[in-house]
């Protein structure tokens, strides 16, 4: 069986029957079992490659009729992998009575230590460079340093005199996602919406990050408020017209809600900031998937 939309997900996922016996697992659950995909063959034991404490197997998933809230575990693989993850269980479908269920092993910024042949392919400096720039859910930066490269940014346009653009992007109705579907399929989203950013942005130079919660920052150096405000509304309109497709038998439909601000060099950083949040505020207040413009 297969379940392409997990084939790229960042987080590790295994899909397993009643038996606890591997369906599926992506790239990611591979790797981070120290295994090959060759080696996971549907109808190995889960058992056999992960051992959690506290225990997340055995358990009656016949049981499991909606997602689980994440809960953070201890583990070791059968390849000598030890770390921390945190855990999620949900049926595969919440319509008919589930044949399969699936796993979510989320990292948790931890260290992770490797003592077999399945070495570290990255050393633990870098490892820790990365955790501390990079969102855990999206691989986007994280708020600390987008946060720090806007201020390079705003330094650098009042200096240059050049323009530069600031945009609030916002989930609408999030709260809804997660308490509906659980907040794997919420964190699944929140990747889904990183990458639409990142394509939308791609021809442009821009910085991408994730701030808090369901709200992303994207910097337009050398941008006028025009041209953000078209792909603003690109972004606007290629959300709205996805099915996010999750999991069996569920799409995802969401809209966004944008804050728009151009700076004109006389305030700081913090007023547009500050400013962004008002008119993204402004945007989720007037109904949702909206866009709203001014200048600092």
């Amino acid at each position: 069986m297969e379940y392409p939309i997990f084939d790229t997900l960042l987080d590790a996922v295994f899909v397993v029957d009643h038996d606890w016996k591997l369906v599926y697992t992506n790239q990611a659950g591979a790797a981070l079992a120290g295994l090959t995909l060759k080696r996971l063959k549907p109808g190995t034991s889960f058992n056999e490659v992960f051992k959690f404490e506290p225990a997340i197997a055995p358990l009656d998933l016949t049981e499991v009729k909606k997602p689980t809230r994440y809960r953070e575990v201890q583990f070791v693989t059968s390849t000598k992998l030890e770390g921390h993850l945190r855990a999620s269980i949900q049926p595969d479908t919440f319509k008919d009575k589930p044949s399969h269920w699936i796993i979510f092993l989320k990292d948790t910024g931890l260290e992770i230590s490797l003592e077999s042949k399945y070495s570290r392919e990255r050393t633990e400096k870098t490892a820790v460079v990365q955790v501390a720039q990079r969102d855990l859910v999206t691989r986007l930066y994280n708020r600390s340093l987008f946060l720090n490269l806007a201020t390079e940014a705003i330094k650098n346009a009042s200096t240059t005199k050049k323009p530069l653009v600031l945009l609030l992007v916002d989930i609408d109705n999030f709260k809804f996602v997660n308490e509906t579907f659980g907040s794997a399929a919420g964190d699944w989203l929140l990747t889904q919406m990183g990458q639409h950013l990142t394509h939308t942005f791609s021809e442009i130079r821009t910085t991408i990050g994730r701030l808090e919660g369901n709200a992303f920052g994207v910097l337009l150096p050398n941008s006028t408020d025009s041209v953000a405000l078209g792909f603003a509304k690109k972004v606007q309109r290629l959300v709205s017209e996805s099915d996010f497709k999750w999991a069996k038998n569920q799409v995802l439909r969401v809209t966004v809600s944008t804050g728009l601000v151009s700076y004109t060099g006389e305030k700081t950083g913090r007023d547009l900031f500050d400013k962004a949040w008002r008119l993204l505020r402004s945007s989720k207040q007037n109904g949702t998937n909206k866009i709203t413009m001014s200048a600092v």
